[in-house]
């Protein structure tokens, strides 16, 4: 470990008061936990293709019919948190709390500009051990916390940052998206004070000269959570690092290489600020979001043609080490097949441990039992009664009901 790491160490300590320095235990069965830094083909995901079955790296799944009335509406649902009793459910607007059965609970604060309430629920944050809840809004700068019997506890201030992650006790992993282009940090360290920590510098710096800022978001997040780490990586940047949440040490653990399909820094959209000419070659490179459980990595990953951003996903074998393109009986790019119910296919929105958590509107669900071409999947599917129940789901439903999660535990 180089000697700046050490004393970002140093300071961290120094400036949050972290005394319980441990070192976490490697589970070995972690492939990303080895010392040696890996990295990653992107061509590969382009140029090999495979069929996944659902019941290939899971064991079971579990369907959660969210509780609807008048007053229990989610839009378009954006976060979802789960502890062994609850469901937090964001569509960005508002925050709800059902059982872990599906029945509502409550809502969490509320919309407004005062001091107990959020104008958008950009980040979710739970802190199991406490019981609280952390919702960050980027237009008020502020955080706040309630807890998990809906009581509101304070708020404090934050600086401006495109998206949050808890990290332990009063830390918080902040994100800052390069938009003006005089960024010093994209990733850095916070804390109720605002005391600041950087941790990934921005390299790429400009004038910016237009009377407007403009940029490439959306919801492909930086942050996941595997094995007590926090992993995290910016849209631009070909690095993924991983955080020890105890030690607060951080170092590279994947280095996604994208080749001819990463974005050169002066071709970004908040740099040349010119849409018509980001339209020229928005096709040309790709932009990724990434996920992990024990045996892969989960890659999501489009063009940065907002208008048709044609999402793609794969899969990467930390232990095999090869990496592909999933695709459907047909050949047609696709998510994963969900043999359990022979339904919509499946891709985890969040991993939370041996949890990989999805979701699909009654809307949908009904529409897809509706067309003859699934009539074969009743014939074929091993796992019947499952189907069955999903069924029942889709056509007790009225096609305007909140979404239905569905949560496939892995081996």
């Amino acid at each position: 470990m180089n000697r700046c790491i050490y004393f970002f160490i140093f300071i961290l300590f120094y400036l949050f008061g972290c005394k319980d320095i441990n070192n976490v235990g490697e589970n070995n069965k972690d492939v990303s936990s080895n010392e040696r830094l890996h990295t990653i083909d992107f061509s590969g995901l382009l140029n090999t293709d495979s069929i996944i079955k659902l019941s290939d790296i899971a064991v079971d799944i579990e369907m959660i019919k969210l509780e609807t009335d008048d007053d229990i509406f989610i839009d378009r649902l954006r976060d979802i948190e789960i502890t062994d009793d609850y469901l937090f459910i964001s569509d960005f607007k508002n925050l709800y709390q059902f059982s872990r059965s599906g029945e509502f609970i409550r809502k969490i604060g509320n919309r407004g500009r005062g001091p107990r309430e959020y104008i958008y629920v950009v980040s979710l944050n739970i802190n199991e051990d406490t019981k609280e809840i952390y919702i960050y809004c980027d237009i008020s700068k502020k955080l706040l916390v309630y807890n998990f019997e809906g009581r509101f506890s304070h708020f404090f201030k934050l600086p401006a940052m495109a998206d949050i992650e808890y990290v332990k006790d009063s830390l918080f992993l902040a994100y800052s998206k390069v938009i003006e282009g005089t960024e010093e940090h994209i990733f850095y360290l916070t804390n109720p004070d605002s005391d600041t920590i950087p941790l990934v510098k921005n390299n790429f710096k400009w004038e910016h000269k237009a009377k407007f800022y403009i940029g490439v978001f959306g919801k492909l997040t930086p942050f996941y959570e595997f094995n007590r780490n926090i992993f995290f990586k910016d849209i631009y940047n070909d690095t993924v690092y991983r955080m020890d949440r105890d030690s607060l040490i951080y170092e590279p653990a994947y280095i996604i290489d994208l080749g001819k399909y990463d974005m050169p820094d002066e071709k970004r959209l908040s740099y040349v600020v010119d849409g018509s000419q980001f339209k020229k070659y928005w096709d040309d490179y790709y932009q990724i979001s990434i996920k992990e459980t024990y045996k892969y990595l989960w890659f999501q990953y489009c063009t940065y043609n907002y208008n048709n951003p044609q999402i793609q996903y794969g899969l990467y074998n930390k232990r095999a080490g090869n990496i592909f393109t999933l695709i459907d009986e047909d050949n047609n790019k696709s998510q994963i097949i969900n043999d359990f119910t022979g339904g919509p296919k499946f891709w985890p929105v969040q991993i939370e441990d041996n949890m990989l958590i999805d979701f699909i509107y009654p809307y949908e669900l009904k529409a897809y039992f509706n067309e003859k071409v699934n009539n074969k999947n009743i014939e074929t599917n091993k796992y019947l009664l499952k189907r069955k129940k999903l069924k029942e789901i889709a056509f007790q439903s009225s096609e305007s009901d909140n979404p239905i999660i569905i949560i496939a535990y892995t081996k």
